[in-house]
């Protein structure tokens, strides 16, 4: 990882004190949450970033040199570890932990919804939300649209992708429409699911009328296409 220098005054480098230290951390700390978010696609994001020192902080030597701070356990937003160092050769170096509190706008459930529903346009906004977890998130209503809950979810909840799955548009046993076409000629017949599918999956379907067999890819809700 790289280690960004941090020119502090020069009254702090004859003397560091632990509000200098502080902000040093803090400045490098801000720049590390900036880029991450921006990573991971969050907007208007708007962090609070509390920092809690070591408690050899306040009675450390005197640096003559521009510290270093790096980040190396940035796993929970609550508990950031950063090393600030020293690089003299007799130099020191001391762990600091800042708890991040992050907003930022982000897609979320425009009213509760049970559990398996369908997601369409009317239940998902824009809403600015803590957030807990630095991960990928959905970037546009679109993206939300025609996937399903895995689990009931709250009003005002963010909408993660691992909360997320693709609708199983046909199930097994339920009755579904064969479209066929070719050029300006569709036909359609009747049939059964012999499997359960989510969208463009070729599943096992039954011609009610011939009795045959056939696998078709899954195109809408009770609907397939001869593969």
């Amino acid at each position: 990882m790289t280690l960004l220098p941090l020119s502090l005054p020069a009254a702090a480098v004859a003397s560091p004190t632990a509000r200098e230290l502080d902000n040093a951390v803090l400045a490098h700390a801000r720049r590390w949450l900036d880029d991450a978010a921006a990573r991971v696609g969050l907007e208007q994001a708007r962090p609070r970033l509390t920092p809690i020192p070591s408690r050899e902080a306040a009675a450390l030597p005197a640096c003559r040199q521009p510290l270093e701070v790096e980040a190396f356990d940035t796993a929970s937003l609550s508990r950031l570890r950063f090393t600030v160092r020293c690089p003299e050769p007799q130099g020191w170096s001391t762990v600091y932990t800042v708890r991040a509190e992050l907003d930022a706008r982000q897609l979320v459930a425009a009213h509760d919804l049970d559990a398996g529903k369908v997601l369409g346009a009317d239940d998902v906004e824009w809403a600015q939300r803590p957030v807990s977890e630095l991960e990928a998130g959905l970037r546009s209503p679109a993206e939300a649209v025609g996937l399903s809950s895995r689990s009931a979810l709250r009003r005002g909840q963010p909408l993660r992708r691992k909360l997320l799955e693709a609708a199983v548009l046909v199930r097994r046993g339920e009755a579904v429409e064969i479209v066929a076409s070719k050029e300006a000629i569709v036909v359609t017949v009747p049939g059964e699911a012999l499997e359960s599918g989510h969208r463009n999956d070729v599943i096992r379907v039954r011609n009610v009328g011939s009795g045959k067999t056939l696998r078709a890819r899954v195109t809408e809700a009770g609907r397939v296409e001869p593969e």
